[in-house]
């Protein structure tokens, strides 16, 4: 009986293969069970939504529930469709999130 796939030596100096990487970790890493903590809505923030070309637009009135996480990306100047960040909206349940966007 062969001594398994682990026990051979490496033939060449390349880092593993794709198929070895994902082989690997999925006999050896036990699987994770990923359980949703709460349900989001992503509303994406474009350039569109800025009053002015290098002023930032008011959006303290989605973040007042303490429940809105915003990530804007720095970026100097608002372009029409350029998005400029987005703002994840969590909830109970999805008609939730949409209600406070």
């Amino acid at each position: 009986m062969s001594p398994g796939y682990f026990s051979r030596p490496r033939i060449t100096p390349y880092p593993p293969s794709t198929f070895e990487t994902n082989f690997i970790f999925s006999i050896i890493i036990p699987r994770v069970i990923s359980v949703a903590l709460s349900l989001v809505v992503m509303l994406n923030l474009l350039g569109d939504m800025w009053p002015a070309e290098e002023t930032a637009t008011d959006l303290l009135p989605i973040f007042a529930d303490h429940e809105s996480f915003l990530h804007l990306y720095g970026k100097r100047r608002a372009i029409d469709r350029r998005k400029m960040g987005h703002a994840n909206i969590t909830g109970s349940s999805i008609e939730d999130c949409i209600e406070r966007v």
